[in-house]
């Protein structure tokens, strides 16, 4: 009868491409078909259906919905039977020996399942499987840009920012857990890898290593060295000092259970993780930003993104939650720009300064920001009613639920 009924699920999508619910429900019910092997129920066909009309989840969220369910990752699939669901859930074919045999040597040489959904949900071919329901394959923003090298000698190498990272059992080890003096003394004389010039990281340079894709670790699959318990020890320190007005002296860390950054003393008695790194510090310069004040836009020369900066960044009356977030900045003209979007989470938090406190913002050139959480449209992989907030207080993270209302800064630019 599954088969049937999956049969009949294909047949539509030949002969029509009209976004109406019929579809919207014909390419949900093919991922409970296909993935879960049975027929759905009305509550989840309903959930995932509504998702999709109102725009806050593109197929690709569906897709990992299913993928890591519960009750489909409790069957413990072999490599090869979980590869034999991604071809049929996502290409709508049996495999080819060569992608198979190639998908399969990644899994088994330790690549993570999500690095391989990830490859099949952002393939032409699903973006096409898409499209003939006439719904959006991925979220309107651009991928997070990372890419790492394992080295030999125990090293991680930033492909993109070109720095490189400590990365053996001292990275974990609870002998080296150390106060922030003492991280500051360790890296500056650490003799490892061929090196010596080590130094401990910046919030943001630390903060960029972190996936918050993933979670438990949340960093990439390249780092075989890392905490990722939630525990308060566990965090890393980095070598930027607390903006914080209430804490005199503290820095900032990142916990690597989920991504987030908070801020803690640097008494003689508060100690955590370390990691050291090497290579030219990645500095955000002020001067990369400037101000039409005619239009109302903030354009970043580093990242060429350009940034809402109007009246209502700071409205109370702009406060949403995150799925009318998402759609009041795709539905925003502003300069005469028509393509704005929610931005990322790695994208906003780049514009906070976590030098300024209240609001913690390159002031010269943003002259609209509030002191609380503005929405990325980056969601929490632990749990999807939840999306990640940047606070323009001191320029910290945090994690909100999306029915909580806050305030939105559009951007565009960087696809």
């Amino acid at each position: 009868m599954k088969l049937v009924k999956l049969i009949f699920i294909i047949s539509i999508i030949t002969t029509s491409v009209f976004a109406d619910r019929g579809q919207v429900e014909g390419f949900v019910e093919r991922f409970y078909v296909t993935v879960l092997d049975r027929d759905s129920e009305k509550a989840g066909l309903d959930y995932w259906s509504d998702n999709l009309m109102s725009g806050s989840e593109a197929g690709a969220d569906i897709a990992r919905g299913f993928i890591f369910s519960e009750e489909f990752t409790s069957r413990a699939t072999t490599n090869e039977a979980f590869l034999y669901v991604l071809y049929r859930a996502f290409f709508n074919r049996e495999p080819d020996s060569g992608g198979f045999n190639d998908w399969t040597n990644h899994l088994n040489s330790g690549k993570d399942r999500s690095f391989i959904l990830d490859g099949f949900l952002y393939s032409d071919e699903f973006s096409n499987l898409c499209k003939e329901y006439g719904i959006e394959p991925t979220e309107r923003i651009p991928q997070e840009r990372h890419s790492y090298t394992r080295n030999s000698n125990d090293t991680v190498t930033d492909n993109i920012t070109g720095l490189i990272w400590q990365d053996n059992e001292e990275a974990t080890g609870d002998s080296n857990l150390k106060t922030w003096k003492a991280s500051v003394d360790y890296c500056s004389n650490l003799d490892f890898a061929g090196s010596t010039n080590w130094r401990l990281p910046t919030i943001d340079e630390l903060v960029y290593i972190a996936d918050k894709s993933k979670s438990s670790p949340s960093i990439d699959s390249s780092f075989n060295y890392i905490y990722n318990a939630y525990n308060y020890y566990y965090s890393y320190w980095s070598s930027t000092p607390t903006n914080n007005a209430y804490l005199s002296e503290g820095a900032w860390v990142v916990s690597f259970y989920n991504g987030d950054d908070n801020t803690r003393w640097t008494s003689e008695y508060d100690i955590a993780s370390i990691r050291c790194v090497t290579g030219e510090q990645v500095v955000s310069k002020s001067d990369r930003f400037t101000r039409d004040n005619i239009i109302q836009i903030v354009t970043d020369s580093q990242t060429n993104l350009q940034w809402q900066d109007d009246n209502a960044v700071t409205s109370e009356n702009n406060k949403r939650t995150w799925g009318d977030a998402l759609n009041y900045c795709k539905e925003l003209t502003l300069g005469s720009r028509d393509d704005w979007r929610l931005p990322n989470f790695h994208e906003l938090y780049s514009v906070a300064d976590r030098s300024k406190f209240n609001p913690a913002i390159y002031d010269n050139s943003f002259l609209n920001t509030l002191s609380i959480g503005y929405w990325s449209s980056t969601k929490n992989i632990v749990n999807n009613d939840y999306a990640w907030v940047v606070d323009f207080t001191n320029g910290s993270d945090f994690s909100s639920t999306k029915a909580h209302s806050t305030s939105v800064r559009c951007v565009r630019g960087g696809l």
